[in-house]
């Protein structure tokens, strides 16, 4: 099947999606919090590095969707320890993700050296692939695209492979992954994924609502102030 094909394929089959509210809980799965070189050298960093590693299999995160909207964020435990807590945010996953696609705002509200922000975080630029990978009884399909991650000034390019699927509502995904025509029920990158394992349709009437709290900011600006910088919070608002 030509890529053009599929791609109207998967919007024919997204339009036919009429069930809007479900919660899909996903487990996460960290192979390494450092490099293999720091991991060899050093038998402390060892004994973090498999105390996350082990403590990330307890972690179970949910995404809400209602209607046009949705929130991802980390389900409370009762053993949350300073590993499991190291584990919760590993890989991008601090804080409460919120969608709006009618109005496709999306942001990431989270907490900076005591300060409440409201990230702004935009869609990412997919590739939609012929793969598929059966996730429970749904039929996803592959997408890639990168992550821009700053470090010392420069910008670096991580890949991402995620897995959507059509059956379930667009734009939807875990972590502020979003964006296809369908839900993102897994992530792929690096060192860390995101796995759905379990996808309930609820009745529900509760609005989810992006909260009106926190400092407004753009990824870039947070990085600077996470720098000691200072940011000029006239971009990019």
């Amino acid at each position: 099947m030509k890529l053009k094909h599929l791609l109207l394929v998967l919007f024919f089959l997204n339009m036919h999606c009429y069930a809007q509210n479900y919660k899909i809980t996903y487990g996460k799965e960290i192979k390494a919090v450092f490099a293999e070189k720091t991991i060899a050298a050093n038998t402390n960093m060892k004994a973090i590095n498999n105390a996350v590693v082990e403590e990330a299999k307890n972690i179970k995160y949910s995404l809400y969707t209602h209607n046009n909207t949705s929130v991802f964020q980390v389900e409370e435990a009762i053993n949350n320890n300073s590993y499991f807590r190291m584990a919760s945010i590993f890989g991008g996953t601090t804080g409460s993700f919120y969608l709006n696609k009618n109005k496709e705002k999306a942001v990431n509200i989270k907490e900076v050296s005591g300060e409440k922000f409201q990230v702004t975080l935009d869609v990412k630029k997919w590739e939609i692939h012929k793969e598929t990978k059966q996730i429970g009884k749904y039929t996803c399909y592959k997408a890639t695209g990168v992550d821009l991650v700053r470090k010392n000034d420069k910008v670096n390019k991580i890949p991402v492979t995620v897995w959507f699927c059509p059956e379930l509502p667009s734009y939807f995904g875990p972590a502020g992954y979003f964006g296809l025509p369908g839900t993102i029920l897994r992530v792929e990158k690096r060192n860390t994924t995101l796995y759905a394992t379990h996808i309930e349709d609820i009745k529900t009437n509760k609005v989810i609502k992006i909260p009106n709290k926190g400092i407004k900011i753009t990824e870039a600006e947070l990085y600077k102030i996470a720098m000691g910088g200072t940011p000029d919070f006239g971009v990019g608002n």
